[in-house]
């Protein structure tokens, strides 16, 4: 059977048609165009040639009631605030530190808070990129992740492991929330987690060769210089920016990368090159890294202007407040990517 479908404003257009011709303006304009459009809307939805409305997100008021999230690494994009909304309830997760074999990078910390906006203004959004984990291809280093993150140090063997980036909301070009990023493992070291507010260390098997975490004023110290074998140490952290880890082309393994922050996480100490004592001045016997003048990154710190603040500190290489309903695994973890999460208000916060 045939799928025949009427047409009703057919009838009504050729009848509309014998209308002019006899000259029936006043009516056909007056009563039948009205008609004639009910019917041609009719005759489109029969025959399916209506054009498919575009979907919008729930509103209201025009406010959207849907969240918006933001899950890959960026620089920064832009979000405008839309018709009808009056705040924001923003959740911010920084990235974690690269990993090293089995010793994971510093966990991205958490902030959120709940802001008032206006329709049109910006939100500039920024989402922290993954430390990249040690690698072995020798004389090479390992990445920071976007957005502050430093870059793990340069060894003979296995390179630190680069430290996790900052995430972060700036409104009209005013930095309004920032999640501190995981610093970077390094050999038998885990990386200092994120802060909330200020952040962890990274870890060394002798003190002083770790970069120290960031805090509300200050970037974290890098770890301690070596003494054999022309090592450098971590460099320091600074504000928005963490410091590299150490090298040591002739020691095994570099130092990890602090991560970015508020203020930045320390690079920890590369692996000194050491020789016996016994054989110092007189046998050239090979000399042997030494694993314990190593160091991972510290952590970045972060910053939430609103009072009560709200933070979480990363959680041993895991994301700050990970039970948050919002948040998305892995994100904050370990070698994973920041999260952001706005969601928009249609009244006062």
């Amino acid at each position: 059977m045939s799928d025949r479908r009427i047409d009703p404003s057919g009838y009504f257009l050729k009848f509309y048609q014998w209308l002019v011709q006899k000259k029936h303006f006043l009516a056909s304009v007056g009563v039948l165009l009205p008609i004639f459009a009910i019917f041609q809307n009719c005759a489109m939805q029969v025959t399916g040639s209506r054009p498919t409305p575009t979907s919008a997100a729930p509103s209201v008021d025009g406010c959207p009631t849907s969240s918006f999230i933001f899950s890959s690494a960026t620089s920064g994009t832009t979000l405008l605030v839309p018709n009808g909304c009056v705040g924001v309830v923003a959740k911010v997760w920084g990235a974690g530190g690269g990993s090293s074999g089995s010793n994971h990078g510093g966990g991205g910390a958490f902030t959120q808070s709940t802001l008032s906006v206006t329709a049109g203004q910006s939100l500039f959004i920024q989402v922290g990129g993954a430390g990249i984990s040690g690698t072995i291809t020798p004389g090479t280093s390992s990445a920071g992740g976007v957005n502050g993150g430093g870059q793990g140090g340069i060894g003979s063997s296995v390179s630190g492991s680069g430290g996790g980036g900052y995430s972060a909301i700036t409104i009209d070009g005013s930095l309004s929330l920032l999640s501190g990023g995981g610093g970077g493992a390094a050999y038998q070291n885990d990386g200092g987690d994120a802060g909330g507010p200020d952040a962890s260390p990274g870890t060394s098997l002798t003190s002083g060769n770790e970069g120290a975490g960031a805090t509300q004023i200050a970037g974290g110290l890098g770890g301690l210089v070596g003494v054999v074998g022309n090592p450098t140490g971590g460099t320091s952290g600074t504000q928005l920016l963490a410091g590299d880890g150490g090298s040591n082309v002739v020691a095994a393994w570099g130092g990890g990368g602090g991560g970015g922050g508020f203020y930045g996480g320390g690079g920890g100490s590369t692996a000194s090159y050491m020789i016996p004592p016994h054989c110092a001045l007189c046998d050239p016997l090979p000399a042997v890294s030494s694993p314990d003048r190593i160091g991972s990154g510290g952590g970045g710190s972060s910053f939430n202007p609103i009072m009560p603040a709200v933070f979480a500190a990363g959680n041993s290489g895991a994301a700050g407040n990970a039970g948050d309903s919002e948040w998305i695994s892995p994100h904050g973890n370990s070698g994973s990517d920041g999260l952001v999460v706005i969601k928009f208000l249609s009244t006062a916060p």
